[in-house]
């Protein structure tokens, strides 16, 4: 699935190169829209780099690059016709305005007028900015037309105020994302669980097809020698020696 990441101009712009990754993790094909402020901040080299795609700047051609033609006069048209979904991280609060109000001003904002793809939101800023009354009314204006926003965290903020602002981290944004998606989200955090190791139920070969291991594998099963399958329990050893010998218990 592809999906457009639009990223604004604010401190947290560095981060989502690392939601690039995150996103790449989930099979997800990633294309970065940049705004002009979010690239005082980081380059588009970066995002190139890590996703091998052209990254989006602006609406019109810059001096000295290829001349305009009628793909790019409605690349934003095209844009928004194939992505699945638009996700913007960080989102500002001049973005969030300008999508409450239809302000079609910018690539990215005239990406989200163009688009019929879901849309998950990121908001990342000073805690009085994301607590005043016009953040937040665009805030419930977006919610009420089928935005997703991912609320900021809290935390001790880049201008040195302590308060909700902060980016939510990269594992709370790709959850929402997969979640909006419909895709099975991996946290890749959790220890891959063996069906059946812990009861020691299953001999190794059971385990071997369950799990997809490579046979003669090694695992610490319970009473149970990995490599052969066998039962290793030493009074039942012993009293098969026993009978061997023609004595008994």
């Amino acid at each position: 699935m592809k999906i457009a990441l639009g990223v604004t101009g604010g401190v947290a712009a560095y981060k989502a190169a690392e939601l690039v990754r995150r996103l790449q993790q989930e099979k997800l094909d990633v294309q970065v829209v940049m705004t002009r402020s979010a690239q005082e901040f980081i380059t588009p080299l970066t995002f190139a780099a890590l996703t091998g795609q052209k990254v989006i700047t602006d609406m019109f051609t810059e001096p000295g690059s290829a001349p305009a033609n009628v793909e790019s006069a409605i690349e934003h048209i095209a844009v928004a016709q194939r992505i699945d979904l638009l996700l913007v991280a960080p989102a500002t609060a001049d973005i969030l305005g300008k999508f409450a109000h239809g302000i079609a001003q910018d690539f990215l904002s005239t990406l989200y007028l163009a688009t019929k793809a879901p849309v998950v939101v990121a908001p990342a800023m000073n805690v009085n900015m994301w607590e005043h009354e016009a953040t937040q009314r665009n805030i419930a204006t977006l919610r009420e037309r089928g935005v997703h926003v991912v609320d900021p965290d809290e935390g001790y903020l880049a201008c040195g105020m302590t308060g909700s602002g902060r980016l939510a981290s990269t594992e709370t944004i790709a959850k929402r994302v997969c979640d909006v998606l419909g895709l099975r989200h991996d946290s890749h955090h959790r220890r891959p669980h063996l069906r059946g190791y812990r009861s020691g139920a299953v001999s190794h070969q059971s385990l071997v097809r369950q799990n997809g291991l490579r046979a003669g594998g090694s695992c610490e099963s319970p009473g149970r020698s990995c490599r052969t399958g066998k039962r290793t329990d030493r009074s039942k050893n012993s009293r098969r020696r026993g009978l061997d010998s023609g004595t008994r218990d």
